[in-house]
């Protein structure tokens, strides 16, 4: 073989070599910017609105209003508030037997309106487990939020950390799958649910509602004059009095009762 063939032949190989390496560095880059752009986009919520809130109805949990004529309410809540606990506790029979036989939908805000009273940060971690489970465990969420917002928690605060959320999952029948996606999308959910209160907070139709009262008060049930999408329905007498009597009886108070921990 002469060496002008032999240095044709070095060179195709070099060539070759280089065109290799070359769609080897492109491919890893291509696979580079696709984990980097996987890493830094949210996940996409199925039953859950990325402003913060869902819908319980018959069919269900979603994102939003169903659009069925049908009572609409929005009720916004903290975990550690507790008149709050009170209205969950008080009011859920009634509220979800309406849902389950199709006559209402409730848009729930799990909110984190009371870190102030809660170095354990049990607001937003009750939050983040509402959207999460809500998301991840729809057919649990009814019973979940049961026990979670129950009136009658003889739990200490200091004792209610992750363990105890996880718990509680379990016990409304949560499964460990479920349970881990909600531990691997915490801090999507907690920048939600953060968003979601600050939103919140400085909503000024909301803020005229209840000027005094919203910083400790966030549950708030809304009527309108529409049964369209997204919006409420005209007052029915039959669903929303008994609802506020429960709330008059109660004789709720901005920070609830002396004897209430969590606002002193």
């Amino acid at each position: 073989m002469s060496k002008y063939k032999t240095a044709v032949i070095v060179l195709a190989v070099v060539v070759a070599l280089q065109i290799f390496v070359l769609g080897y560095l492109i491919l890893q880059n291509h696979n580079l910017k696709e984990a980097v752009a996987d890493a830094e986009s949210p996940p996409e919520f199925k039953h859950i609105s990325e402003n913060g809130y869902f819908v319980v109805y018959k069919d269900g949990v979603a994102r939003d209003f169903s659009g069925q004529r049908n009572i609409k309410l929005e009720w916004y809540t903290d975990g550690l508030c507790p008149d709050c606990t009170r209205a969950h506790s008080r009011a859920e029979d009634f509220i979800y037997e309406k849902i389950n036989n199709g006559s209402m939908e409730v848009k729930y805000h799990p909110l984190n309106f009371l870190p102030q009273y809660s170095p354990e940060d049990y607001p937003l971690r009750t939050a983040v487990w509402t959207l999460g489970v809500a998301e991840y465990a729809p057919e649990q969420i009814q019973p979940f939020m049961t026990l979670l917002y129950r009136e009658d928690n003889d739990t200490p605060l200091e004792d209610r950390n992750d363990a105890y959320l996880v718990d509680m999952a379990r016990q409304a029948g949560v499964s460990d799958t479920a349970i881990a996606e909600v531990e691997n999308n915490w801090f999507v959910l907690e920048a939600i649910v953060n968003k979601a209160s600050v939103g919140i907070r400085q909503n000024k139709s909301l803020i005229e509602i209840s000027p005094l009262e919203r910083m400790f008060v966030p549950f708030i049930f809304v009527d309108g004059n529409q049964a369209l999408m997204g919006e409420s329905e005209d007052v029915d007498k039959d669903i929303i009095e008994p609802i506020q009597k429960i709330i008059d009886d109660s004789k709720f108070t901005p920070c609830g009762d002396d004897e209430d921990s969590g606002c002193d």
